[in-house]
């Protein structure tokens, strides 16, 4: 019967039951007892712990599960008929099995957010003065004087999620104290054999020893016995005095250099002197600035190369076992020749220089680094050094530091650069594909960064210490060209966040930017200067949900450390938690790994997080033409049948294009079969209209959705289908987590 009221029995058994029903009397009483009890607000619950037939929660689970012994089936059904309590429990608890097990129980996204926020929030409310999230990792930095001292400056980076109270393990439960009295009296038992098995209980005894300090004769330690150090496990000696290479932590009070200064302020229309700031109100900078160990040096020595031989301290003193012949006096004693020994020359080794450009300093955050010699990347170490060539990638919700000569550099989300070789004077230059950083100096003597950004370069340029810089370089690809027949734009936009930067180029003169200002700057064209109003939310982290940096610290922490990104991250696909998918098959995506990504398009499992993954399908296009050719195989491969479709719409619609018919397409996919069809359908309407969705939901069945599907139709006929924001390279991202959506 509870089968019949859940609709999951045949349709031909369901009709024959529903007639027994309605024959006889009792059944149909029943029916209205069981619908009327499990709708009733005040009806109490069973007990968690009772015991005894319909009160022992596994009785009812057993009979759910039609494992109940057939001669208790009798008993249990009839508490249930003279209980209310006991039949609404065991109705409510079909009915949620029914419906568990008919399909994925789905949790709103918004609640799901605020789940998660109640621990964290409860932490935070419960520790006073609780400080900022956003913690900057130590960087060590040399002192002005030379004296070797060391300063710090704070970088903006995250720190490691703690774990909200209440997280992570099973509610505390109450223990009775027979029980505890039980298992330690076991304990003691079990403790009291295992020391009379070792000896009898007299003063010979090991614990008597260990209890008393006395131990038994001939027994000799470890600390008797006098000698140098044992060596390390590489075959080095130990150094005494030894101390750790990590530096302490501290602010940094020296001054700019004049050669900067001077930079910005010669094309700057204020006065030449940089406005002082006053100490009793200074501008507060929402970038914390970090110091970091002195810059390693340019270039990497390797030591010179020993050739193998005798040492001839290691050679002991050989005693001849012949005896000795007595020599007459006046003649000479024979000698034995000389012993040669044969020294095997060194093997030649091809000497390739390394020139190191800085250091990865940062914990709880995670970067990419390609491997010629695997062709793979893997995760760079915390405290490794970073040589010019390397190419490093940073993954969406990072927020990776690294030192580069002298100055302070955080990668930002979905970030790809190429470290260069130094310049003059040891300046530090990096290859900017694409991405968002955050940039500052920590030495009087640093001033500038070179940037390459497509096919020119330029410099970053600081006033002071107290100057931060944003840069972001993204790709713009207009919506509904082949990106196989086209470049994509680079997209260059500098902000001052605190203090004055500017940005030089050869032969032009240094154009000053002001905190509060942006410069912005398209390829081949002039740059501009304008105001930039509130700040992006990816410069100081406000970007990111509580639930966001919860995914990104459960990938970084389930990723083995030496295994391959492409296969730790391609195992994450197939994680318990929905986001942790989303964010491994994103970041898979930046290694030109791209089949999760398409595959994501037909799990509804994912459905709230397909517009961070349709921002992701439209940059892959952006980064070139090889980049887009590669998708476009892998949409061939898994969708043999509706790849021309499906990768049309990755390049999204002109304004022409939807006037010639490219709107009427689009509605028309939402009833399509496949769901990839209907996903992509759908994300390039909510984009063109600027949000608009008529509640359509693409994880359903066509069937389901064709009151929506009108409400579209009706929108193509009044001709509401265009773009509320024409698209332009400055237009902002439809999500701060798809900040690099115009790479």
């Amino acid at each position: 019967m509870l089968a019949y009221l859940d609709d999951i029995l045949e349709p031909k058994d369901a009709g024959e039951l529903g007639e027994k029903i309605q024959e006889s009397s009792f059944a149909s009483d029943l029916v209205h007892r069981i619908r009327t009890s499990t709708r009733r607000l005040r009806l109490g619950a069973p007990k968690l712990t009772g015991q005894g037939t319909g009160l022992d929660p596994n009785t009812v689970a057993e009979y759910l599960d039609n494992t109940l012994p057939a001669d208790h089936v009798p008993d249990f059904e009839k508490v249930c008929l003279e209980s209310d309590v006991h039949l609404a429990e065991v109705a409510s608890c079909h009915q949620v099995l029914t419906i568990v097990l008919g399909e994925p129980a789905e949790i709103d996204q918004p609640l799901r957010e605020r789940m998660y926020r109640i621990g964290h929030d409860s932490v935070e409310s419960a520790t006073p003065g609780a400080t900022s999230s956003v913690t900057p990792p130590p960087v060590p930095a040399q002192d002005e004087s030379g004296n070797g001292a060391v300063t710090t400056l704070a970088p903006p980076a995250r720190t490691k999620n703690s774990v909200p109270a209440g997280r992570g393990g099973p509610p505390a439960t109450g223990v009775s104290m027979k029980s505890l009295a039980i298992t330690l009296l076991c304990t003691f038992v079990v403790v009291v054999v295992a020391l009379r098995a070792v000896g009898p209980f007299d003063h010979t005894h090991v614990a008597y020893r260990l209890l008393f300090g006395q131990r038994s004769s001939g027994e000799v330690t470890q600390s008797d016995v006098k000698g140098p150090p044992a060596p390390a496990a590489d075959g080095t000696q130990p150094v005494a005095g030894a101390e750790s290479t990590e530096q302490a932590v501290g602010e940094s009070s020296a001054t700019v250099g004049p050669a900067v200064t001077q930079d910005l302020d010669d094309n700057a229309k204020e006065p030449t002197t940089t406005p002082e700031i006053p100490h009793s109100d200074p501008p507060v900078s929402p970038i914390t600035k970090a110091a970091v160990d002195d810059p390693p040096s340019t270039t990497d020595k390797i030591p010179a190369t020993v050739t193998p031989g005798v040492d001839p301290t290691t050679v002991p003193d050989v005693i001849s076992e012949t005896p000795s012949v007595p020599v007459e006096p006046g003649t000479t004693p024979p000698t034995d020749p000389p012993t040669t020994v044969d020294v095997v020359p060194a093997p030649k080794v091809d000497v390739t220089e390394v020139v190191e450009v800085g250091r990865y300093v940062a914990e709880d955050q995670m970067l990419a680094r390609y491997d010629a010699s695997t062709d793979d990347w893997y995760q760079v170490a915390n405290a490794t050094l970073l040589a010019a060539g390397d190419r490093l990638i940073s993954f969406p919700t990072y927020r990776p530091h690294a030192v580069i000569g002298d100055i302070n550099v955080t990668f930002i989300n979905a970030t790809s650069v190429e470290l260069m070789t130094p310049g003059e004077e040891g300046q530090p230059r990096m290859n900017v594909l694409f991405g968002n950083a955050v940039i500052l100096p920590f030495k009087a003597a640093a001033g500038r960064i070179a940037l390459k950004i497509g096919d020119q370069e330029g410099n970053v340029v600081f006033g002071d210490l107290d100057s931060v810089a944003a840069v972001k370089i993204s790709r713009y690809l207009p919506p509904g060209v082949d990106p196989e027949k086209t470049v994509a734009n680079h997209i260059f936009q500098l902000y001052a966040v605190s203090g004055r930067v500017g940005w030089s180029e050869p032969g032009a003169k240094t154009i000053v930017v002001d905190a509060g200002r942006m410069l912005a700057r398209v390829d081949g064209s002039a740059a501009s200067v304008v105001d930039a109003g509130p700040l992006p939310a990816w410069i100081e982290g406000r970007d990111q949900k509580e639930i966001e940096r919860r995914a990104s610290l459960e990938l970084r922490t389930a990723l083995e450390k030496d295994q391959p990104l492409s296969r730790s991250l391609m195992e994450m696909t197939d994680f318990r938690q929905h986001e942790v998918v989303d964010l491994a098959c994103r970041s898979l995506s930046y290694l030109a790994v791209y089949d999760p990504l398409v595959k994501a398009l037909s799990d509804k499992r994912q459905h709230y997080y397909w517009s961070d993954q349709f921002d992701e399908l439209r940059a892959i296009g952006a980064r070139g033409p090889e980049s887009a050719a590669a998708l476009r195989r892998m949409i061939e491969k898994l969708h043999a049948s509706d790849a021309a479709s499906l990768y049309r719409l990755t390049w999204g619609f002109s304004p022409a294009q939807l006037s010639r018919g490219g709107d009427a397409e689009l509605v028309d996919l939402l009833e399509n079969d496949a769901m990839s069809l209907r996903v992509m359908a759908f994300m390039n309407l909510e984009r063109i209209t600027g949000g608009v969705t008529k509640n359509f939901r693409p994880e359903l069945p066509p069937s389901q959705e064709k009151t929506k599907v009108a409400n579209w139709r009706r929108a193509l006929n009044d001709g509401a289908i265009v773009y509320k924001t024409p698209p332009t390279p400055w237009a902002p991202p439809t999500s701060e987590a798809a900040a690099g959506s115009s790479r």
